[in-house]
């Protein structure tokens, strides 16, 4: 029973020793951690712009349909009214009382923005999976080791790990 004791007491010695001892690299202080959040934050946001700047939008803002194509496809009957068959009051309309004739349409998507919005859900996708990894970076940092903060900060930046990819394939 005695070398029980006797163990237990090593054991605890020898975590304070590491805890004091900050050469190993076992725990960041308050500085480290700042810094390191810092620049995961600085990677982060440089790989964002490097992958918008490979995946550009064919526009500078979406791009909608004139009166007169409008026409053409109601003319065309290319559009589907809205369903009112469960609506009693005018108030229950997109608008209400002032509710114009094209909100009363579900009108077709152009070319155009489709591939607008194919941009725009590759962007969406791209910086969701960025942002987790991102989080989990920062509660590795202040949870873990001086080591393993050294290494979720390499996975960021423009030629960072793929946050979408599950096996760290490069960008």
């Amino acid at each position: 029973m005695s070398t029980d004791i006797q163990s237990t007491e090593t054991g605890a010695k020898e975590i304070t020793q590491e805890l004091t001892n900050r050469s190993t690299g076992a725990f960041l202080s308050k500085e480290q951690r700042d810094y390191a959040i810092g620049r995961v934050n600085e990677l982060v946001n440089k790989q964002l712009k490097a992958f918008e700047a490979k995946n550009p939008h064919p526009f500078k803002t979406r791009p909608g349909q004139n009166l007169d194509e409008k026409l053409v496809l109601l003319k065309t009957s290319k559009v589907k009214m809205i369903d009112l068959k469960d609506l009693k009051k005018a108030c229950q309309l997109p608008f209400g009382d002032q509710t114009l004739w094209d909100k009363m349409f579900v009108w077709p998507k152009t070319p155009d923005q489709e591939a607008y919005d194919a941009v725009t859900k590759k962007l969406e996708t791209f910086s969701l999976a960025l942002f987790d990894r991102r989080d989990t970076a920062i509660d590795q940092i202040m949870l873990g080791t001086g080591a393993e903060a050294n290494k979720f900060i390499a996975e960021f930046g423009p030629d960072g790990i793929d946050p979408r990819q599950p096996n760290a394939a490069k960008v």
